[in-house]
């Protein structure tokens, strides 16, 4: 599995140690830059691949897949929510922010970046 750079993350994201945890952590602490005696463990830092749970974890809903769709880029991808407007298309692990089809968010941290980045507010757990 790829690493995650240290200048993708942001604090209050979640992560993947597998050197010490063995499970997600989130980043509570008040800097992300790596000193010296944390340079060896930034450097194994995973990412946690998306998935359907940790998207309804954090209150993205499933919609359902409208009959009416046309032939486009889009046509067949599942939609997902969040406050009942759809910010998403396709399967978990490789989820298209809709109007960007080129985007491809693959990792939960990406996706809390992203979250932020559109709407200025955390993507918290429910």
């Amino acid at each position: 599995m790829e690493k995650v750079k240290i200048t993708e993350l942001r604090i209050g994201n979640f992560i993947h140690d597998p050197n010490q945890y063995g499970g997600p952590l989130n980043i509570i602490i008040d800097s992300i830059a790596p000193t010296a005696e944390t340079a060896q463990w930034w450097g194994g830092i995973e990412p946690i691949p998306l998935t359907e749970e940790w998207l309804i974890n954090f209150g993205i809903k499933k919609e359902k897949i409208p009959s009416f769709e046309g032939q486009d880029m889009w046509a067949g991808m599942q939609p997902w929510s969040y406050n009942d407007e759809w910010l998403f298309r396709g399967p978990p692990n490789r989820l298209h922010l809709v109007g960007y089809f080129n985007t491809q968010i693959q990792y939960v941290h990406k996706l809390q970046n992203i979250f932020f980045a559109l709407t200025g507010k955390e993507l918290e757990l429910k």
